[in-house]
């Protein structure tokens, strides 16, 4: 512009000195359009995916492709004509104001938004309105189409009962009973405004004290789970027997959206007999723990006789449904059970594969006899349990049972056994298995460290067996053993490793300081899952032995706690109440706890504390330690994989991606490498051991091999802070074109040529060829900057979320 103004200057400077009159120079306007800036998205920027349910950051590389500088520019998006607007309206930055874009530069236009969670995904055309004038103050208004991809990953909620527990076996006439419900969202959108409603509530059945049948809860986020407890008052004139009541759930999600789900639930009545047998069920055992299709179990309770005279032809049965079958005898029969006496019942059971994910109820059902003979009176009880089942498809499910581990206090340098069922619970099969031992240095492995087992068919088991032995220097206290079991499922490039470790201890302890005093001690613990991630929930299940062969134990408190305040539990305490251990007895105990979301991979240890009394009231004190191994998951993010635009068979062609560690562990012997249908010149790049937070880019030249669509992988390789290999591949396509030819200029043969055309002819072609020549060697090195260079301008252009 200011080159122009000059040039007008000089013209006028010199028609004033030439002495031409004014009058007689025609002025021709200059149109509008003559100098307009050109504003457009930098050709070939790509648009990131963008994610449902969040702010998001959408960057746009605006450019001025013309010589004249544009000012004031407001730059908006809207959707396109047919198209639908996915952003949520009243939290939009549709607009961003420039004051000048000078010529041939780029702007980064920033639009702040956000997407609904529920936004329909698919492909949305936006439009890209630009406004602005020139220096001239003349003003302009263009528009480009661009094409936005969206997904939603977010399911809706959905609540589920997947437990029902009673504080006590059964409820009698004028008695009252808790009901606690626990309630998942199996959804991964948060449930808001949650009603429970208890109905079938009536004067002469079951009231609700407090009046209300109905509790409220905030919300529950998703994949979280909660718990509700309603105390529920038996009426005096209540009958016998199980009583079906129903729970109902409303709720909405963030959109208003309202869902009811319901469920059944029974509470059993129970009642008492003068002078005349009482049965009760007690000491019921069932699997509290997550099921899987086509695993076994066992239900086994005590019959109880209670009441003051025999009881006759007693039949003990299970009713189920058809997902949940009996491999033991369907009915246990007990002829006579004495008044004061009780005898146990064992079932055998099995969830057959193709059972779904729900809660199972399961229910017990004791008939009995009261008399015999012709003053034979039926009489019936029964209640229910419930076991939840999980699907897990195309899995592999390695447990540890019937392990066997000294219970005796052992003496320093005495030899002992450990013994193990490995099973194959899943529906695959097993391959590569390990199992190791992990102790200290005062308990050594006489046997072979590592027993390997090279496959283990589904629904088949193998037993190890561990010689150890005690060194004669060990102190007084109990020894952790960890067992370790590891294994593979799937083979080859399919195979994945997993792993689950149980801990027994074993109490040592010097023939000298050997008295009647009671110990206990944590013989043994496990975690579910095995693999703890930090910011998740665990169940740690314990396991308390009294050591001493005569001496019970009572009023035992026990205390759980994390010194760095890593672990916390979950809707608990951290202290719970034991009331008594008999000799040489065990209670099992469990705990769920949440490790915080920060946690680095590490081991943390867990204090157990037990404070208790032996039988004449003296008090004891006694601690142990759990080590806990707490994992991250891996996060490894590839960019946009960057490469020209254009390739040719057997040319050089600069390939790059920016990776970064978006997790909170390290990335150990990370390896990047590039694959596909190309050569590859040059080796992989080691990067080693890649911190959280940090960046790094990958610079990779290919050869085509051939025309056509040619596709590639940038791969990831490395291990966790567990040491498991994992990998992580980024997708790349490139179109491959032939190189172009020129056409020969032929050979001159020496002797035939004719004198005159040589002098020019040969002249001509042998510069056309080393021209061709030269310009074939600056086509491939101008290629290739322009392509680092639009590599580099567009590292910018990110999603930020």
């Amino acid at each position: 512009m200011k080159k122009f103004l000059s040039i007008l200057l000089a013209v006028l400077l010199i028609v004033s000195a030439s002495g031409i009159a004014f009058a007689d120079i025609q002025i021709i306007p200059v149109p509008e359009n003559s100098f307009k800036p050109l504003l457009n998205i930098v050709s070939g920027t790509k648009i990131p995916e963008l994610k449902a349910g969040g702010k998001v950051t959408l960057k746009l590389p605006i450019k001025n492709n013309s010589p004249h500088n544009a000012k004031d520019v407001v730059i908006a998006l809207s959707a396109a004509e047919g198209s639908s607007f996915p952003f949520v309206i009243d939290k939009l930055n549709t607009s961003v104001k420039v004051d000048k874009i000078e010529s041939y530069t780029t702007y980064d236009a920033v639009f702040e938004l956000e997407l609904d969670e529920f936004v329909k995904p698919g492909q949305y055309i936006l439009k890209v309105d630009y406004s602005y004038s020139n220096t001239l103050n003349n003003s302009f208004n263009s528009s480009e189409i661009i094409a936005v991809n969206i997904v939603n990953e977010n399911t809706p909620p959905k609540l589920t009962v997947n437990r029902v527990g009673l504080s006590k076996d059964y409820v009698l006439p004028g008695e009252s009973i808790n009901v606690t419900f626990r309630i998942k969202n199996l959804g991964t959108l948060t449930a808001k405004d949650i009603k429970l409603t208890v109905q079938g509530l009536r004067g002469d059945g079951f009231t609700a004290e407090g009046l209300t049948d109905v509790k409220h809860i905030n919300e529950l986020e998703g994949n979280k789970e909660t718990t509700v407890t309603y105390r529920l008052n038996a009426s005096k004139s209540i009958s016998e027997g199980n009583h079906s009541l129903n729970v109902n759930i409303d709720y909405k999600d963030s959109k208003g959206t309202t869902y009811t789900e319901s469920s059944q639930f029974f509470v059993p009545v129970g009642k008492v007999y003068e002078g005349k047998p009482s049965l009760k069920m007690e000491n019921i055992s069932y699997p509290e723990e997550t099921l899987r299709p086509g695993s076994d179990f066992n239900i086994a309770l005590d019959i109880v006789n209670t009441g003051d005279a025999a009881a006759y032809n007693i039949k003990v049965s299970l009713v189920t449904g058809s997902e949940i079958i009996n491999k033991s005898l369907n009915t246990v029969l007990i002829d006579t059970l004495d008044k004061g006496k009780s005898q146990r019942v064992n079932f055998k059971m099995n969830v057959i594969p193709d059972a779904i994910t729900k809660n199972y109820p399961i229910g017990i059902n004791v008939e009995y006899d009261m008399g015999q003979g012709d003053k034979a009176v039926k009489n019936s009880l029964s209640q229910y349990v419930g076991v939840y089942v999980e699907e897990h498809k195309g899995k592999s499910n390695i447990k540890m049972d019937n392990i066997e581990y000294p219970r005796d206090t052992l003496s320093p340098g005495s030899n002992f056994n450990i013994g193990l069922d490995v099973v194959n619970a899943g529906d695959t099969d097993a391959y590569n298995i390990k199992v190791s031992l992990i102790t200290g240095p005062e308990i050594i492995n006489k046997s072979l460290n590592t027993v390997l087992i090279d496959t283990l068919e589904k629904g088949k088991s193998q037993r190890v067996d561990f010689k150890m032995n005690v060194l004669s220097e060990a102190a007084t206290k109990n020894y952790p053993i960890g067992i370790t079991v590891e294994y593979e499922t799937g083979q080859g490039s399919k195979a994945e490793k997993n792993s689950l470790t149980q801990y027994v201890g074993v109490y040592v302890e010097k023939d000298e300081e050997k008295k009647t005093v009671p110990k206990i001690i944590v013989d043994s613990y496990s975690f579910e899952p095995s693999e703890i991630v930090a910011g998740e929930d665990f169940k740690l299940n314990m396991s308390f032995f009294n050591t001493n062969r005569t001496e019970p134990v009572s009023n035992i408190k026990v205390t759980v706690s994390s010194d760095d305040g890593t672990f916390n539990p979950v809707n608990s305490s951290t202290t719970f109440y034991i009331e008594n251990i008999d000799p040489k007895g065990s209670v099992s105990k469990e705990m769920i706890l949440n490790a915080k979301p920060d946690a680095a991979p590490k081991t943390y240890n867990l204090s157990v504390n037990m404070e208790y009394e032996d039988s004449k009231g003296n008090q004891y004190t006694a601690k142990d330690t759990i080590g806990v191994i707490v994992q991250q998951v891996p996060k490894l993010v590839a960019g946009e994989v960057e490469m020209s635009p254009e390739a040719f068979v057997g040319q050089p062609t600069p390939v790059y991606v920016e990776f970064y560690n978006m997790g909170k562990s390290t990335l150990y012997n990370l390896m990047v490498t590039a694959e596909g249908d190309f050569q590859v010149q040059g080796s992989g790049y080691y990067v080693g051991n890649f911190e959280p937070g940090k960046s790094d880019s990958f610079d990779v030249t290919v050869l085509p091999n051939a025309p056509g669509a040619v596709t590639g992988s940038i791969v990831f390789k490395f291990e966790d802070s567990s040491g498991k290999p994992m990998e992580v591949r980024k997708e790349f396509s490139m179109n491959v074109m032939e190189m172009p030819t020129f056409d020969d200029p032929g050979i001159m043969i020496p002797g035939n040529e004719i004198p005159e055309q040589k002098s020019k002819t040969d002249i001509k072609k042998i510069a056309l060829i080393a021209g061709s020549a030269v310009m074939g060697v600056i086509v491939l090195v101008i290629v290739v900057i322009v392509t680092r260079r639009k590599i580099k301008a567009r590292k910018e252009l990110m999603l930020d979320e």
